[in-house]
Formats: structure tokens, sequence, C-alpha cells
């Protein structure tokens, strides 16, 4: 699908990660370091922010928006529109974005609903929270997208346990008199599922509570695929065959070519994927960032993360034209090109220590005995 959206702007970008620090260097007994250095080699990555097992996505955006309006001067009134991009809702219902209207204290007539996508997440609720803004009357909307990666990962799973990192992110959308046009294209290919899933967790095939025993071997196939299945040869064959006529097809849209780009920033899968795509496109020396190293991939909010660390001082200062992308699960994918800046932030955000990690209002019970009696109790 393209589009062409007039008449919004970026006024700032805040990236929130966790203070808790995992170097894959100096964690003895995960891997040997040979290994250690084969996968650096391969994936850029030699360290990841992960959270606690308190800290939701949702909390990592919350901090994200409460430090970006804060930063902007943005009164929580004059928010009207809150997308929230996830894979890790806190509850099946209602929409974390409700509690996140509530938890942010923005106003009763604020739009707030969930989406659930990863890698292209980003790029995809820029697509939607600017064109809504673009339709409507109203001039101010948060975009908060976020994963909690390292909750999802087998223990043992080499592929995954050293690939992934947690952050979330909040970009600031407001309407403006200027064109300003974006420029997007997004597509989807559902054949991809299969390669990159968590199988079991949700209305499908959900986790049971039981009021007997599950046997052993039940337990593990159950405890295996809630977490994370990758196939990386797919996903690698997957974003060499479809991002460059993305990217080509995105330019055409725009009427530029690669050279008018001052930057290509990508989801951030690992940097041998990153290196393959920028010679396959033969993109300018220089104008893809990979910023991996000290955080790992971040799903949905690898974008926001690297124009944040990578891009921050230059977009806080003068206007560049940029180019989005984001592909992988799913499959699914989405690219822009817009420009972008001066931003009034754009910033990395340590979440400290005693942050408060509530993001829903709701009392959860403690159920006792056996959980059926309980239900028919009630």
């Amino acid at each position: 699908m393209q589009s062409v959206i007039k008449n919004t702007r970026i006024a700032g970008v805040c990236t929130a990660v966790p203070s808790r620090k995992v170097n894959f260097f100096e964690t003895a007994g995960m891997f040997a370091r040979e290994e250690i250095e084969r996968i650096y080699a391969t994936t850029g990555i030699a360290e990841i922010r992960a959270a606690p097992a308190n800290m939701l996505p949702s909390d990592m955006c919350a901090a994200a928006a409460e430090r970006l309006m804060d930063q902007l001067g943005w009164e929580r009134s004059s928010i009207d529109l809150l997308v929230f991009v996830t894979q890790g809702p806190d509850v099946p219902l209602p929409a974390t974005a409700c509690l996140l209207q509530h938890r942010l204290g923005l106003s009763t007539g604020c739009a707030a609903y969930d989406v659930n996508l990863g890698c292209s997440g980003y790029v995809y609720g820029m697509w939607m929270a600017s064109q809504l803004l673009a339709g409507s009357k109203n001039g101010r909307a948060l975009l908060l997208v976020g994963d909690r990666s390292t909750g999802g990962l087998r223990p043992g799973d080499r592929g995954t346990v050293s690939l992934f990192g947690d952050a979330g992110s909040a970009t600031a959308i407001e309407r403006t008199t200027e064109d300003n046009p974006i420029y997007m294209v997004t597509g989807t290919d559902g054949r991809g599922a299969v390669h990159l899933n968590v199988k079991v967790g949700a209305v499908r095939r959900t986790i049971p509570i039981l009021n007997k025993p599950m046997l052993d071997e039940d337990y593990e196939v159950m405890k295996q695929n809630s977490k994370v299945h990758l196939n990386g040869g797919e996903v690698f064959a997957f974003t060499l065959r479809v991002v460059p006529k993305l990217i080509d097809e995105t330019l055409a849209l725009a009427g530029i070519g690669k050279e008018d780009v001052d930057y290509y920033v990508f989801h951030q899968a690992n940097k041998f994927i990153l290196e393959h795509l920028a010679r396959k496109m033969k993109l300018p020396e220089g104008r893809s960032p990979i910023d991996l190293e000290k955080w790992g991939n971040t799903s949905s909010a690898s974008i926001p993360l690297t124009l944040c660390n990578k891009l921050g001082g230059i977009l806080g200062g003068e206007k560049k034209k940029i180019c989005l992308a984001g592909f992988g699960v799913g499959w699914s994918w989405a690219a822009a090109v817009l420009d972008m800046g001066p931003l009034a932030v754009a910033e990395v955000y340590e979440i400290p220590d005693d942050y408060p990690c509530e993001s829903a209002p709701l009392k959860m019970p403690v159920l006792k005995g056996n959980y059926d009696d309980e239900i028919h109790e009630s």
C-alpha cells in the first residue's frame, strides 16, 4: 500500500532503556570466549539492556513519554491521540493504550489503541498516527513503541539469547500548516509466520490453568512453544528479497534517488543483515547507521533508538531527509521517506532503578484453592 501524508511533523523522540546491562564478554558461563567473538562478528552485539521481570513494554514507553512531554513542555491535556505498538500488552483486555492514557494523565478526549506489530511496528505506527492527525481537527499524538524481548527467549537458545534487548520509545507528532509530506509504503506476507513466532499464549493456543498436574513432556512442549521461535536463514532471505524493492518503491513514490537521502535508518536486525542490505542496494557510504553494539535487536524500538543514539545530535540541529524501514515478523514491512528535524528532543533515557512499574490500575485477586472452584463461586 502506498500513502502520502501531509501537514504533520515529528517534534521529538525519546527512547528509554533499562539500567541493567548484560555484557556477553563479561558474563561468565553463558558462552565460550571464542563463541562470543564469533557471535559479535556476525551480529555486532556485545551488550544488551535487559528489563527486570516487573518492567513491561508499557513501563518503558511510559518512562519515555513522561520524559518527552516534560522536555517538550507539552501539557498532558493537549494530547489527542495515543498509539501503542507492542507484542507484549499488559493484559489481554483492556487495551494497554487505555491504561497508558490513564497513567500518563491524558484527557478523556484522547483516542487510544494498541497495535500488535514487531519489527515493522515503528513505521506502521508513524503511518497510522500521522494519517489520523492529518485527517482530524486536533493536533498532537504520542506514538509509543517498544518490546521486552528478553522475557520471551528460551534460555538455551543461542540464536536468540545473544540477539535481543529491551527498550521503549515515545515519538511526539503534531499537525503543521506546512505540507511536509511523508511518503510511505507498507506490505505483508503472512506465509512468513512460520519462521518467526510464539505459538502459545493467545486465544488459539492458551496457556491452561489446570486443576491437576501436567505431564512433564506436555509441560516442556508448552513452555518451549511460549518462547520465540526464529529461523535466522529465512529471516535473512526474506530481508534481502523484500527490503531493496521496498526502498526502491518508496524512493520512487517520493520522486527522489538514493543519493538524495541523508540517512537510511533500518530496523536493527543484526550487523550481517544490515551490511548486506547496504551493499545490495548500493547505498552511499556512511548513510545507514548500525546501532547494535550496546543494545542488541530491540524489535519495534530499534528505529527510534538508532535515531536518538546515532543521529540525535544531528537531528537536533537541522533538517535531514530520512528513510526509515522496518521489516520482520509477520512477514511485515514498511518504509517512509520524510524530512525530520530540527528536533527539540532526541535522546536515549536510562530508566532509574526506582521507576514505578505499574501500568495497570487493576487489582489482581489472589486466587486460593482450585481455579475452577473460584470461577464457579463467582
